[in-house]
């Protein structure tokens, strides 16, 4: 049965009003509570600051990896260098011609032993440039000392070739093709000297006109010394344009006395076979013409006579 409306009651109910809903589902976040309104702060500035002190930490370690393995490539290479019984500047001579494989062999195991050391490519390839740069002063410095120990030992074999070539001559000086041999094996010898020190010309005729010019005054020096001096006379004559400068000065000197002693000799020995008087004998000296010969032999014949009397008396003495 209907319900008729009394006077009184509400006619407006509680129904919500139309168009807005309310879902009670809804997060709580929707409408501004929660943990919502609490903002968050940008992390993206403090991760940027970490990465750049990581990396700032991580270039520090990458140059302190690479100091270290330059200071012991550093101390490797002083020790190559200097080091008292092997280091390739202590070389001598012919020994030092093997320098610059040694030093490669060593320098290549010492590179790789430190490398192996270093813990990433960034170390690896900072320390690939601080290697180039040090062998390069190391084979500057290996290459400098070859050179030098190089010429030093040309210096000597040539030179103490060449005096024994001279020597050969001087021992052989009765024979004069071998005086000839000599001579010419030393002219060779000296073009090829120059042509490995790359000389010029000019030093090349100096020093073989200084050799051929001390081959010749041994010569002549050696026949004056066994009494030849006509030998070392007609010597010096037939040679006399090979025999340059102070030498032949000196020559000139050493023929002249050479000359004077042998002449001297023969001429009181001659004197002496054809008298037993010393006053007939010094009267025979004196009619030589050249003064320093008179004067020699003279000088012999009274020696000689010197030398005789003394005899006679010891032998005197020996009778009683």
């Amino acid at each position: 049965m209907p319900t008729v409306p009394r006077y009184g009651q509400p006619r407006v109910g509680t129904n919500p009003i139309p168009g807005v809903r309310q879902d009670s589902n809804a997060p709580i976040e929707t409408f501004g509570g929660g943990q919502a309104a609490i903002q968050s702060p940008d992390l993206g500035g403090v991760q940027r600051v970490a990465g750049a002190i990581a990396d700032d930490e991580r270039q520090k370690a990458n140059q302190l990896a690479v100091l270290d393995a330059d200071r012991q490539l550093s101390a490797a290479e002083t020790q190559m260098l200097y080091d008292p019984e092997a280091g390739v500047l202590n070389l001598k001579g012919k020994d030092s011609f093997g320098a610059p494989d040694v030093a490669n062999t060593t320098w290549d195991k010492t590179v790789g032993d430190i490398e192996s050391g270093l813990n990433n490519d960034d170390q690896k390839l900072a320390f690939q440039r601080m290697v180039v740069s040090r062998y390069g002063d190391l084979d500057r410095q290996v290459q400098q000392h070859v050179a030098s120990q190089r010429k030093a030992y040309d210096d000597e074999v040539t030179d103490s070739w060449i005096n024994n070539e001279r020597d050969a001559a001087i021992q052989n000086y009765h024979d004069p093709d071998r005086i000839d041999v000599s001579v010419e094996r030393q002219r060779g010898g000296i073009v090829d000297y120059a042509k490995r020190n790359g000389l010029q010309d000019e030093y090349v005729k100096e020093k073989i006109q200084d050799a051929t010019s001390k081959t010749y005054v041994g010569v002549i020096s050696r026949m004056l010394a066994n009494g030849e001096d006509l030998g070392a006379k007609a010597f010096y004559e037939a040679h006399s344009e090979g025999i340059t400068g102070p030498d032949a000065v000196a020559m000139d000197k050493a023929l002249e006395e050479g000359t004077v002693r042998g002449e001297s000799q023969r001429r009181s020995d001659q004197i002496m076979d054809g008298t037993n008087n010393m006053q007939e004998a010094l009267n025979s000296a004196r009619e030589i013409t050249d003064p320093a010969i008179r004067d020699a032999t003279e000088t012999r014949i009274r020696q000689t006579f010197s030398e005789r009397r003394a005899a006679t008396e010891d032998n005197q003495r020996q009778l009683f």
